[in-house]
């Protein structure tokens, strides 16, 4: 393929202008040797690309390079351009999802995407990411053009996208588990923070001593332990067998006796069990770094820490 001329529709967004654009802009870098064309038409625009020179080289391979590097320059215009509004209408097609619901899963479309663009890939075939999809859309651009030198761009992106369009259903599966496992956590946490807030509260303070790691000890305001075997194991046996990584026996503890402040000594206060714990008891808790309480054990973490290799 010496040529090609791609038809896109003229639309509120200048698309087509922007493509010219863009390809005008790509000549510095990978369309060196190509000529541009572009003319206007009452609702679409006609822009076609030639290769410059073809019968000065003509091996297989300079025109295989050529057609590569049209068709990655394409992808990397859909992917900037149009990957969020095929995203959107493809998630659109989920009657499950609102307007707004729809948007929160193209956010975590968009979260998983910069998370694979964080994994190294050590071969270019098993690359992750914004590299993979650009790869695919080539893929699809080859076998759309196979035959011809003339591609509508808007009816590509609507009926031929298939390894790319596959690529996209697997991504937008994965938000949509991540957003409905979110949206059942964010459920339970406002049922205990509810469960919370009817208790009547059984002692003014308790104390977690956060030892490091998932160790933890459970202490009333004198400073001694609290004895779970003396508390109703009701709401344990109930809520215990939901699929919740949660530290569950201080969690369901602190939910039974409804301290009045909940302090949490601690030196790493992202962990999970810590930010759960904040979020049911809200401003109930106070996160804690040293203090004449915590220091005997958290001076010990340190000891430890620095004689660990």
């Amino acid at each position: 393929m010496d040529k090609l001329t791609i038809q896109v529709s003229t639309d509120a967004d200048h698309r087509g202008q922007s493509l010219h654009d863009y390809l005008l802009m790509s000549f510095n870098t990978t369309l060196h040797n190509s000529s541009l064309a572009c003319q206007r038409y009452k609702g679409h625009w006609e822009i076609t690309l030639g290769r410059a020179n073809p019968q000065s080289n003509k091996s297989n391979k300079s025109k295989k390079d050529w057609q590569d590097a049209v068709f990655t320059a394409l992808a990397e215009y859909i992917l900037e351009h149009f990957e969020e509004d095929i995203l959107r209408g493809m998630i659109r097609k989920d009657k499950r999802y609102s307007l707004e619901e729809t948007e929160e899963v193209l956010q975590y479309c968009r979260q998983l995407e910069q998370i694979s663009d964080t994994i190294p890939a050590h071969k270019e075939e098993h690359a992750h990411g914004r590299a993979r999809r650009s790869r695919l859309v080539v893929a699809d651009l080859t076998a759309c053009c196979e035959a011809q030198s003339f591609l509508n761009l808007d009816g590509f992106i609507r009926f031929r996208i298939n390894k790319y369009g596959a690529e996209l259903k697997e991504m937008i599966e994965y938000a949509s588990d991540e957003y409905l496992m979110d949206q059942q956590y964010k459920e339970f946490i406002s049922l205990l923070r509810y469960f919370v807030y009817i208790q009547e509260s059984r002692i003014p303070v308790a104390h977690i001593m956060h030892k490091g790691g998932h160790e933890f000890l459970l202490l009333n305001e004198q400073m001694k332990p609290i004895d779970t075997t003396e508390l109703d194991t009701t709401f344990k046996v109930e809520f215990l067998d939901k699929d919740y990584n949660l530290e569950d026996l201080i969690v369901s503890t602190l939910i039974t006796i409804a301290p009045e402040r909940v302090y949490i000594h601690t030196r790493d206060p992202e962990l999970a069990v810590i930010k759960t714990i904040t979020q049911i008891f809200e401003n109930r808790t106070e996160i804690c770094p040293y203090c004449r309480h915590c220091s005997p054990f958290l001076d010990q973490l340190g000891h430890k820490n620095q004689l660990s290799p």
